[in-house]
């Protein structure tokens, strides 16, 4: 599964050219359909004008592509009536009343895209905001829920395994709300600065938070989960609030039917380690790995 103890950056973050090849095909998408309303614009000439629809393609390509999508196809939207206008011989294709209104339309475009692109922006911080724990920014139970599922899809399709990870700080619900709140910030932080990039952090309860690693077996997941232990006690303990921590892993190498049920398991399996005292460790293998064809 790789180095145990890898550093996660910018989780929440897609990478950069994830980003740029999302934009270019919003771009490209847009491009596309601004091409029958370039052709309409062409063919009818004079007799109706069709440059009211280019905002459907500045609206998509602003939602997918953000204020500089929506304003580069406002642009282009803006060229491609001056040409047209030109070819087709518009008696207002020439001159200064004509470049104002080629200006005009592609400044009214433009104003629609960076409008979109607003929208877009605020939609997607409110979504974050409900799939988000408010004090330690890792993902709350919804947003787990969803990153779960994903990785659930997967393990169905390729049948790799998978770790299911709850980490419990003993004591911390014995602390008053205002004090509980640094310690529960340096141990999503401390989670998050600990495991791989295509891991996934989260906070259940008040004093449970998760871990999925996918593609980790049992031996990986037991040497993570002590790695864990290890980093949050020191981490804790250097911001004057020791504390132990209870683990509960659960490794599937046949999926679960739903992600309420490999929850509930591991929230079992946590119970279990809790009863037994504190700083425990409860562990459990569901499913029997594919049988190894000979060579």
């Amino acid at each position: 599964m790789g180095k145990p103890g890898e550093r996660a950056v910018d989780r929440g973050a897609p990478p950069a050219a994830t980003l740029f090849r999302s934009r270019v095909r919003s771009f490209l998408v847009a491009a596309t359909a601004a091409a029958p309303i370039a052709a309409l614009d062409a063919l009818t000439g004079d007799a109706a004008s069709f440059t009211a629809f280019y905002a459907l393609p500045v609206l998509i390509a602003a939602w997918g592509g953000g204020v500089t999508g929506g304003i580069g196809m406002a642009l282009l939207a803006g060229a491609l009536t001056a040409a047209i206008g030109y070819a087709v011989g518009h008696p207002n294709s020439t001159g200064f009343a004509f470049a104002f209104d080629t200006i005009a339309l592609s400044g009214v475009l433009a104003v629609v895209g960076v409008l979109a692109a607003g929208l877009r922006a605020a939609s997607d911080r409110a979504r974050a905001t409900t799939r988000t724990d408010v004090v330690t920014s890792v993902m709350n139970r919804l947003g787990f829920a969803e990153r779960f599922g994903i990785e659930l899809d997967r393990h169905q399709r390729y049948r790799r395994p998978f770790t299911l990870a709850l980490v419990h700080c003993d004591g911390l619900t014995d602390l008053a709300a205002p004090e509980a709140e640094r310690p529960v910030r340096t141990i999503g932080r401390t989670l998050v600065a600990s495991v791989r990039r295509t891991d996934a952090v989260a906070r259940l309860h008040e004093d449970v938070f998760a871990v999925l690693l996918p593609e980790t077996g049992r031996d990986n997941a037991l040497l993570v989960a002590q790695m864990l232990r290890d980093k949050l006690e020191h981490d804790l303990r250097r911001d004057g609030r020791p504390m132990g921590f209870g683990l509960a892993l659960v490794t599937y190498l046949e999926p679960p039917a739903t992600v309420e049920e490999a929850v509930a398991t591991a929230e079992q399996l946590l119970a279990e380690a809790r009863k037994a005292g504190k700083n425990r460790t409860r562990e459990r293998v569901i499913g029997e790995a594919a049988p190894t064809v000979p060579a």
